[in-house]
């Protein structure tokens, strides 16, 4: 894939207007409260529209996301519990969302786009499944998009980025290319692609080692143990995990949570 591929890029239509993808990166880094309507209208229309399809993962225990084993364990574990006991992520809770819909601008414009990866894997609880979701696929390439700060520029790619991409080329049997989008700069800020797929296949034999024991916990209904790692820095549930060792003490944090991420309850 050569840099002039890219220029489909230059602007993109959103709720019939276009914005250049540099501005509207710029706007996206805002409090939502201070979003332009255009924008709030756009993710109101597409993450109200996908909210049940959304949630339907985090109910069946038995269908893990390669984002969430790549990622800390204990931490999508909390996220599914508290979806469980009815607390809702809202719109107000930004970072959750701004790639997702940044995830539905950029795909369409590849005809091969967020497409489902299903991978099948037996543990003592039976059979589960990895699920991944690519953004875009060209010719032997597979593309997954991520938001970052402009002051994260120099330190990508971020290792957990890599995990998930590298899972999915293995399992798609393609080239990974990751794609980072700055809230301050122009839109394509970094494409990562490694040529060589022998660390990916080791990375991806520990997503499956991962996704397990995240299946077991779940199915178990037992906290993951702490992880430390840089995610920690950008973590909603960081000054809380020391608290948190079974499930008892995410019930006991239920009023916090809730208040949180936008309340709600069944």
């Amino acid at each position: 894939m050569e840099v002039a591929d890219w220029k489909k890029f230059l602007n993109v239509d959103l709720g019939g207007k276009k914005m250049n993808p540099k501005e509207f990166a710029e706007k996206i880094s805002f409090d939502p409260e201070d979003l332009p309507e255009e924008i709030k209208s756009y993710m109101e229309e597409v993450l109200g529209s996908n909210r049940e399809e959304f949630l339907k993962d985090y109910l069946n225990d038995d269908i893990i996301h390669v984002t969430e084993a790549v990622g800390c364990l204990r931490k999508a574990f909390i996220v599914r519990y508290l979806i469980k006991k009815g607390v809702e992520f809202s719109e107000k809770n930004w970072a959750i969302f701004r790639g997702k819909l940044w995830d539905r601008i950029l795909s369409p414009l590849f005809e091969n786009n967020q497409k489902p990866i299903m991978i099948a894997v037996k543990d003592e609880y039976g059979t589960f499944f990895i699920k991944g979701v690519y953004d875009a696929v060209v010719d032997d390439v597979v593309i997954d998009f991520k938001t970052v700060g402009s002051h994260q520029l120099s330190q990508l790619p971020k290792e957990h980025h890599v995990r998930q991409i590298y899972t999915y080329a293995v399992a798609m049997n393609k080239k990974p290319v990751l794609i980072y989008i700055s809230n301050k700069s122009p839109a394509i800020v970094h494409l990562y692609h490694p040529e060589r797929l022998e660390a990916a296949k080791k990375i991806y034999e520990e997503t499956i080692e991962r996704a397990k024991k995240l299946h077991r916990a779940l199915k178990g209904n037992r906290v993951p143990e702490k992880e430390r790692s840089g995610l920690c820095n950008y973590c909603p549930f960081a000054e809380f995990c020391d608290l948190i060792r079974t499930t008892k003490d995410i019930d006991s944090l239920m009023p916090t949570f809730e208040r949180l991420f936008g309340g709600g309850g069944q």
